[in-house]
């Protein structure tokens, strides 16, 4: 696995926040983001973040949680979002399927490109080497997250995501 892989899954896992020198100390939250996208757009908002070098680390980091106002965030930027800022966030997505399997699938639909395609199948597989406690305990995981009732609307994502698991654990 590449190193910028590794650090990232590592920020992701961790939930690191980290602010920006522009805001002299103070966090970026998702709300901030939200609210931005809300009156400028998410490409002004995506570009603003790159001119004043706010790490896409805080919004995986944010997404990895599971949280739903990480994900709203992330949602909202979603259509500026491509190249390495999305599999930034795809792997912030695998980190956050066992934790909130349900929002992140949402998300990850919702997107509907590729790194985002096939989350639960690409977490599995793809990223088996830097998956939090291992690719058994990660599998375990996010098999338990999935047992009970889906939401409604969520079956499909549900059932896809446990043959995901099914496939999985034959290939790794």
């Amino acid at each position: 696995m590449n190193s910028t892989r590794t650090l990232l899954i590592v920020a992701a896992t961790s939930c690191i926040a980290i602010g920006s020198s522009a805001q002299a100390g103070q966090l970026l939250t998702a709300e901030d983001i939200v609210e931005a996208v809300r009156f400028r757009g998410p490409d002004s908002v995506m570009r603003e973040m790159i001119k004043e070098n706010i790490p896409v680390d805080l919004l995986v980091a944010g997404v990895a949680s599971g949280k739903a106002n990480w994900m709203a965030a992330a949602q909202a930027l979603m259509p500026a979002v491509d190249g390495e800022v999305a599999q930034n966030l795809a792997i912030g997505l695998m980190v956050a399927l066992p934790k909130a399997p349900y929002r992140a699938l949402t998300l990850a639909e919702s997107a509907g490109k590729s790194p985002f395609t096939n989350i639960c199948y690409r977490s599995l597989v793809y990223m088996s080497g830097g998956l939090p406690g291992g690719p058994k305990q990660y599998t375990s995981r996010l098999e338990l997250a999935l047992a009970g009732p889906s939401p409604s609307g969520m079956s499909a994502q549900r059932s896809e995501c446990l043959v995901d698991i099914a496939k999985a654990k034959f290939e790794l």
